[in-house]
């Protein structure tokens, strides 16, 4: 059987070891293609200002790629929510809680969901896990007023609504719920001093001044 020479055999690894180096920097810069394509994703599925439909398809490209990462799901929970998908809105947070049940915020948005259902019962659960996961959310407490406040409880609501604003004073939605709540229970006095410190907060609240109009006072 005839011998390669050593200038033949010399040729033969020098064009075996550049194939093997261009499929390395092939492999290379297909790896960073990818990781810049995830990074580009998950920076969109995480900015809750873009359209919903780019978080949507962002969240779907991490999910591909990383089924556990719940985060994802959430994400994509809150932008079908924000487009009334209520069930697939749901369907994506009761998975993120699967992955986590401690995630506070999945609950605090399957609740706000379950609300747009009118399932209050419902929402009125999850705002409540969402406080005991998280009780420094001042947000859940004054989502969780007006829950209350539309299922006729208006002491709960006031209760929650004042919560709201002891952990957080400049929580202006707050001070607008308790106001709601207390007119709700006939306290009209309590209800201006609240619409006012929310005016006070942000002037020319619409949702303020409307209020202090329909109690018969300016602000």
């Amino acid at each position: 059987m005839p011998r390669l020479s050593p200038t033949n055999r010399a040729r033969i690894l020098i064009t075996v070891a550049t194939g093997c180096l261009a499929l390395i920097l092939f492999m290379n810069y297909q790896a960073r293609t990818e990781r810049k394509a995830l990074q580009d994703a998950t920076a969109k599925c995480a900015n809750v200002m873009l359209p919903p439909a780019t978080a949507i398809a962002a969240c779907s490209a991490i999910i591909a790629k990383a089924p556990k990462a719940g985060w994802a799901y959430g994400a994509r929970g809150l932008a079908y929510s924000s487009v009334l998908q209520q069930d697939l809105a749901i369907a994506d947070l009761d998975r993120a809680i699967s992955i986590d049940p401690n995630f506070a915020w999945a609950y605090a948005v399957r609740a706000g969901t379950y609300g747009s259902k009118g399932d209050r019962k419902r929402e009125i659960e999850d705002y409540t896990k969402a406080i005991e996961l998280n009780p420094a959310d001042a947000q859940s407490y004054s989502n969780r007023a007006v829950a209350y406040l539309q299922n006729g409880e208006s002491e709960l609501a006031i209760a929650d609504a004042s919560r709201a604003i002891e952990i957080n004073p400049q929580l202006v939605v707050a001070y607008v719920n308790r106001a709601a709540a207390h007119k709700k229970s006939g306290d009209d006095a309590r209800a201006i001093e609240d619409y006012r410190s929310a005016l006070a907060l942000k002037p020319g609240d619409q949702t303020s001044t409307d209020g202090l109009k329909r109690l018969g006072v300016g602000g």
